[in-house]
Parts: structure tokens; C-alpha cells; sequence
């Protein structure tokens, strides 16, 4: 995930440490996170709330974007670069 942290100007990429057994037994929801990581990098955000929904209760990362994704405009700016831009620290 990319974040834009308050106070710099670049992205940073963002990842949530996990072991290869963990990964393992939590493929179907990592995929359904990456579906919609994919459609909110293009803009796609109802679609990206459609997959972040379906899994929020269990992961956190997912309930985070999807409260992040209902706080967003209808009508994404030009510029839309699938960043998160948090408002504060």
C-alpha cells in the first residue's frame, strides 16, 4: 500500500509483516485485500469497498481502507494516484 505521509511529499510503501505459515492459512483473504488494494490504486473505489467489506471484520488493514474509502469524494480528483492521504498524524 502507498501512504502519504503528512509533512513529505513522496509516498511511502506500507507492509504488514507475516509469516509464510500465517500467509499460507490466510491466502483467500489476502487475495480478496489485494483485489481490492488493485482497484483502489485505479480508482475503482466502490468496487475496492465491495472487497475490503467482505473482509473487514477479520483484518483490520481492510476495515481501515474501507472506512478510509467512505471518506472519500464521489468524484475523484484528476490526479488520482491511489495514495492514501491521511489528514493527520
Amino acid at each position: 500500500a502507498l501512504l502519504q505521509v503528512v509533512g513529505r511529499k513522496e509516498a511511502t510503501s506500507v507492509f504488514e509483516p507475516i509469516s509464510h505459515e500465517k500467509a499460507a492459512a490466510r491466502a483467500d483473504q489476502l487475495a480478496i485485500f489485494a483485489s481490492g488494494l488493485a482497484a483502489f490504486k485505479a480508482g475503482r473505489i466502490a468496487e475496492a469497498k465491495a472487497f475490503f467489506a467482505r473482509i473487514a471484520e477479520s483484518d483490520p488493514p481492510a476495515a481501515a481502507y474501507l472506512k478510509y474509502c467512505d471518506s472519500l469524494p464521489d468524484a475523484l480528483p484528476d490526479d488520482w494516484a491511489g495514495v492514501w492521504q491521511p489528514s493527520g498524524k
